[in-house]
Parts: C-alpha cells; structure tokens; sequence
C-alpha cells in the first residue's frame, strides 16, 4: 500500500489466502493436515487480547474492525509522492488468527516468507512480536532504477513504475524505480529480491542486444519498445503512411494518364459485359473485359487443350518514312519509366541501311487504301530540331558514303585534322563522328588476309618485319598438331578459309586479333626459335596483335566502364594510333609501295574509331563527372540485330518490300526479344 489512506481504510472481513497457494507452496510434502490448510495453526485468541497485549517498538496498532487488526509502521521514502508503510494485517476467522505483510504496494503471507516453520506452535501475541522482529531486522526490496537501462520499455504487463523518493530530503530529486508484479517484498541491503534480479537479468540482455544492434526489430512488440524505440517507430510508421499516399497519388496519376476516352455507345457495352460477364465460371478473372468474339475464342481450345489468349496490339505507331516523332515519344516514355538519368540521356545516332525491294504496294490506314514504296524522306530537317535530349556523337560503317558524309562536315573536308569533332548546328554544341569498331576490325582482318609474299594485292611490312596471313595459319596449325588441349580454343578452319558470309561474321574477326591469339602467336615463335627456325619473322605481326588485342578487349570483351579520361585503356588506344602513324611515315619515307600499308579507307577509319572515342569520353565526363562511358556500347550491333530479324521474319526475305519490313518493326519492339541466329554478332545480348 502506498498511503495511509489506503492502508488504514475499513475493509470487510474476507478469508485470507488462496488455495492454489495452499497446494503448490512446498512442493515436498506429501499430503496436508487440517493445519495446512490456512496460512497458520495458532490456539484461538481474540482480536481485543492481542491488541491489550501486544506492544511493539516503532509500530502502531490501528484497529480496522471486529476481526482485523494492523500494526503499521513509517518507512523513510516516498512512491509517486505518497509515504510508503508496512502493515503487519492481523484477521480473525472462525476463532483463527492469521497474520498478512503488506507493504509497497505488495502482500505477502507468513507461507511465502518463509516463516511458517518458525511460527508454527507459537501463541498468536508471540507470532506477532517474532514477524515485527523479523521485519524490523530485514530490508524491503530497493527495485531495479529506471534509468540504468536505456532499453527500458515505456509499459509492461508483468512490472510496476514508481517515483521513489526520501521523506528526509524533500530538494532530492525523485528517482524512477520499476519492480516486479512478483516482487519478493524482502532482499539483502540495498539490492532488489529474487524476482526482480530475473527483470534485471532481462533487461541487461535487452540493453546488450540493443547495444549489438543498429535499429529496432520490426516484430518487437510496441509494449516491450523503450521510449525511444517507440519513437523511432511511430516515425518509421509515419513515414511509410507518407510514402504510401505519395505512391497512391503516383499511381492515380499514373491511371489518370493512362485513361483513355471511348465512345458513350461503348462504353455502355463494356459495362454491360463487365456486369454479366464477370462471374461465369468458364471465364478467367483477367479476362472478363473481353469482346463477344473472345468468349467464342476463349470456348475454343487448340488440338492440346490450349486456350486462346489476346496479344498485344502491335500497331501502336504507325510505321513512316523520315524520322518517325511517334517512335521517339515511345522510346522517350520508356525511358522515364525506367527512371534514367540525366546523363543516360545524352546519346548519340547510329546509322545504318538495309536493302529493301523496289515495289509500290496497296495497303489500307484509317479505312482508306494507300499506296507505298515510293521516295519519301519525310521532314527530316523539322524533326531533327524537335529531337530530344543530347545528340553528340553519330556512328556508322565504313561504306565509302559514310566517309563522305562525315568529311562534308569539316572545312576542306579535313575530318582528321579536327579529330572527327564537328559543330552541331542544332544544339550548338560538338558533334563526334566514329566509324563502328566492329567494321574495322572486320577490314583490318581483310588486309591480314590480304596480305602475301607476292604483294598482291598487299605485302604488310613494318620496320622490315612482314605481317603476312599464313604467319596465322601457320600458328593456328601448330596449335592443332601440338598438343590436345589447344591455346586458342576457339579457332576453326572457319577462321582461315572465309566465305562471303563469313566475312560478314564479328567473332570471327575478333578471334584472329584478340590476346588469345596474340599469345598463340607468341608461343608459336618461341617454338620456332627451339626448332632452329628464325623467330623473329613473327615479331611484325606480334606487334599489331598487341595493338589489336588491347582495343579489342576494350570495345568487345571487357565490360568495365570507363570512369575518368585517364584510363589506361585509353592510352592504350593512342599507342595504337601512334603505332599507325610511324608505320604510315614509314612507309612515305621510304617511299615503299602503298601496298605495304593498310588501305587509306581503313586508315581513315582507324583514326576516326580512336579520336572519335577519346572525344566521346571527354566530352561525357565533362559534363557528367560522376558518370561513366560503357565502351561495349559503342557500336552498330544494336541496329545489324535489328535488321537481321526485319530479315528473319517473314520467311528469312533477305530483301522485304516496304510494306513488309513497315508490318514487322513494332512486332521486333515489342514481341520479338532473341537475337536472330542469322546475325553478323551472333547470339550475343547488347
């Protein structure tokens, strides 16, 4: 009890003591006597006697009524502002006395203080003056302070808060205590009982875990949160309650977006099919939207039991000659929805042809009959001022228009001396011309295999070193007869004796000049210096590898991108540019046949890929510092794949009509996600 007014109060004569106490106190006995039944066995005495007789020092009887009597004494502090006292509560029932301990806001028998033994055959006045005895030498529980653990929760069913303060000390600042709802009532000085030491022992293993973690478990209940804890979950609650309305209005804009207008006639039947239609059994619930013609598709099932399924509608844009603006909302709307960058949206062309039938055909748009295939260039020039985002750079192959394209841009047609980095007229910023690099490494493979001892049609010398095409057959069969687990795995005959098509083929090309090769090249001269053979034939050829393999593991193989101008891949690539100009000066100097040179359309190609990269990664990384340059992407695959299944498509026409290849480009878009077979990059996804 925590006040005297709680204490000291009239209360009505009950039994004292519950019987499952009775029966699970002490666990060793056998059976129980008439005697165990209630909290004592004392000879009958009156309520009037025991207060005539009994006189304790510093307790003071207050008789509660006929049959209750209360010792009572003063303890020196205070719960939540309320002086704290201990009642010695002695009842009277049917001629027995029975003797309770009330104090702290707890009650406690004689049984569960250990003290029946004790008291067993004694009067009822000297169980009195023993248990004050007893009280008066021991120390009431000191509970655990609440402000020792931080993890300390802000309520809890099975403990009590407190403020605790001392009567003497008024100006002492109260301390907040927490007790256990299982309080022994007694303990050592200055320490808490055995019930509250387990709530201790919990809450140091709550504070260490707290500790060790970093936040808050999700699946801790709210009621065992410290205060903090609760905190930081109502603003954890708060914030995804924010989130949560934010991606509701997200998405209702979204589906205000989205919506489209119907006719009021249509939209009555819709409704109706919605209405009637939703709760038929034979219907999916994703499909309950669909015409009266898809209910008889839906009933109709193939020869295995397939059901038929709506497709996508692949007309969304009408296919049109020039630059398409529909396309370019649709890729930009793409675009935004995979939430890219700013400097994602910098870009450049990448121009390409394909050949297609010559032929005027009838096709009907918007119910009308149109012809098509006749010369139409569309309105290049109005939409190339509408194009979004940045364009600085333009890539194409090294047909001998595209030289000329990109030369009609340079004062005097001198691309080289600008290094391939025109004006842009539209944005006012630059504009890079690249020849694609898989081009060039397919006609730097062509001079290879072009060159012979004969010098026709090319003799590849440097520094007096031939680089001729058997020095690789050769070294490809040395490879094959040597040993049974190959350098260069990949090489085939295909490699070496090439048709047409196989010209056409990017890895086949990159296979004869990548480091695989450069380092079969290197073994196979170290073997020529073993058999007696003068090695150093090879060293011409081992040098262009060098080159060869470093740009193509940076435009092919590799997939780090590049993050700062001072890569070394990039000095890797001037070396190659360097390693071109001496063998070009050489070859003036000592005015050799051009022959032994690479072709001037490959040449210019060759500075065009390495300026025109170098100038892209500038130009990126200055207006983008954080960003990167994936070199891998620099290229035409992306528009040969697209080509190759134009081609696939409508039974592997390797020349379409217009009205062909215009029915198939959404149905590349949006449907057709492999790459063809038949392309020149093979199987491989950009």
């Amino acid at each position: 009890m925590f006040g005297e007014v709680k204490v000291f109060g009239q209360r009505e004569s009950e039994k004292r003591g519950e019987k499952s106490t009775h029966g699970y106190i002490n666990l060793r006995k056998k059976m129980h006597t008439s005697a165990d039944k209630r909290d004592e066995a004392t000879p009958v005495s009156s309520i009037n006697s025991i207060e005539a007789e009994v006189v304790l020092e510093n307790w003071r009887a207050i008789r509660n009524g006929t049959h209750s009597l209360s010792f009572v004494r003063n303890e020196k502090w205070a719960f939540n502002g309320q002086r704290v006292c201990t009642e010695i509560l002695v009842t009277s029932q049917q001629g027995d006395v029975f003797l309770e301990i009330l104090s702290q806001g707890f009650k406690k028998s004689i049984r569960e203080l250990g003290l029946e033994d004790q008291l067993r055959d004694v009067d009822a006045s000297s169980r009195i003056r023993l248990v004050s005895a007893f009280l008066d030498s021991s120390r009431l529980c000191a509970g655990i302070t609440y402000e020792d653990y931080e993890c300390m929760p802000h309520s809890s069913e099975d403990s009590i808060f407190v403020s605790f303060s001392m009567i003497d000390d008024p100006g002492e600042t109260p301390v907040k205590k927490i007790f256990s709802l299982k309080c022994g009532l007694l303990a050592p000085p200055e320490q808490c009982c055995q019930s509250c030491s387990g709530l201790k022992r919990n809450l140091k293993k709550r504070q260490k875990r707290r500790e060790s973690s970093t936040k808050e478990s999700v699946y801790v209940n709210e009621r065992y949160l410290s205060a903090e804890g609760l905190a930081r979950k109502v603003a954890i609650q708060k914030r995804q309650i924010k989130n949560g309305k934010a991606r509701e209005r997200r998405m209702q804009q979204k589906f205000e977006e989205e919506l489209i207008a119907i006719e009021e006639s249509d939209h009555t039947d819709l409704a109706w099919m919605i209405e009637n239609l939703g709760n038929e059994k034979d219907i999916p619930t994703d499909m309950t939207s669909l015409w009266d013609q898809q209910k008889r598709l839906l009933e109709t099932s193939s020869k295995k039991g397939y059901r038929w399924h709506p497709k996508h509608y692949k007309n969304k844009t009408e296919q049109k000659p020039g630059w398409d603006r529909a396309i370019v909302d649709w890729c930009f709307q793409e675009a935004k929805n995979n939430k890219l960058k700013e400097s994602d949206f910098w870009g450049g062309f990448v121009i390409d042809e394909m050949k297609i039938e010559e032929n005027v055909e009838m096709v009907i748009k918007n119910g009308k009959h149109q012809l098509v295939g006749f010369v139409d260039l569309g309105s290049l020039h109005e939409d190339m001022g509408k194009l979004e985002g940045k364009i600085y750079w333009c890539i194409l192959d090294g047909a001998e228009c595209n030289r000329k394209f990109i030369k009609m841009h340079f004062p005097d047609y001198n691309a080289v001396e600008k290094k391939f980095v025109a004006f842009n007229m539209h944005t006012g910023g630059p504009m890079v011309f690249i020849v694609d690099c898989k081009h060039n490494f397919k006609k730097l493979r062509n001079n290879m295999e072009k060159s012979n001892v004969s010098v026709k049609p090319r003799c590849l010398t440097v520094g007096g070193k031939r680089i001729l095409w058997s020095q690789l057959v050769e070294a490809y069969n040395f490879d094959q007869s040597s040993t049974s687990i190959h350098i260069h795995e990949k090489l085939t005959e295909q490699h070496f004796h090439l048709d047409p098509a196989d010209k056409m083929r990017n890895h086949l090309a990159e296979d004869v000049l990548d480091k695989r090769m450069l380092y079969l090249m290197q073994v196979y001269r170290e073997h020529m210096y073993e058999i007696g053979k003068d090695g150093s034939q090879l060293d011409a050829t081992i040098r262009l590898l060098e080159h060869s393999s470093a740009s193509i593991d940076l435009f092919s193989t590799s997939r780090q991108a590049i993050c700062s101008t001072n890569d070394g891949r990039i000095k890797k690539l001037d070396s190659f540019l360097s390693f071109l100009s001496e063998w070009k000066a050489e070859i003036s100097t000592a005015e050799a046949s051009p022959r032994c040179f690479i072709s001037d359309k490959l040449w210019f190609d060759m500075q065009s890929m390495i300026h025109g990269f170098k100038a892209i990664v500038n130009i990126k990384l200055a207006a983008f510092p954080m960003t990167t340059v994936k070199s891998w992407l620099v290229n035409q695959d992306v528009v040969e794949n697209h080509f190759c299944q134009v081609r696939a498509c409508n039974g592997q026409n390797k020349n379409p009509t217009y009205r062909l290849q215009e029915q198939t480009q959404n149905s590349i878009r949006i449907g057709q996600t492999t790459i063809s077979r038949k392309s020149n990059v093979g199987l491989k996804k950009h």
